[in-house]
């Protein structure tokens, strides 16, 4: 019987799946959340009414923040090229 690539390709990155889980972007927040609180971050420094060191606090998160972004989006790249990959294997390997 012939293994569905799908299923096969999906046991291949539980190990990627259980490093996100714990990870979670790095701060137990979703990429989603890491965004929409860096648009926020964004927002607030814009209008230019903070003070300085208040300033500077947020732009530190948001460097942090845009860290954890980048690190979620090289995971989810990751999982992309492995399933591409596993398919086109699978494909080779029958055609």
């Amino acid at each position: 019987m012939v293994q569905d690539p799908i299923e096969k390709t999906g046991k291949d990155l539980e190990p990627a799946r259980e490093a996100a889980k714990t990870e979670l972007g790095g701060n137990g927040k979703s990429f989603e959340e890491n965004i929409a609180r860096l648009e926020a971050l964004t927002r607030q420094l814009e209008r230019g009414d903070l003070s300085l060191e208040e300033a500077l606090e947020r732009y530190k998160e948001g460097v942090s923040l845009i860290g954890y972004c980048q690190r979620s989006l090289e995971r989810a790249a990751k999982e992309i090229e492995i399933l591409t990959d596993g398919l086109n294997n699978e494909r080779e390997s029958s055609g």
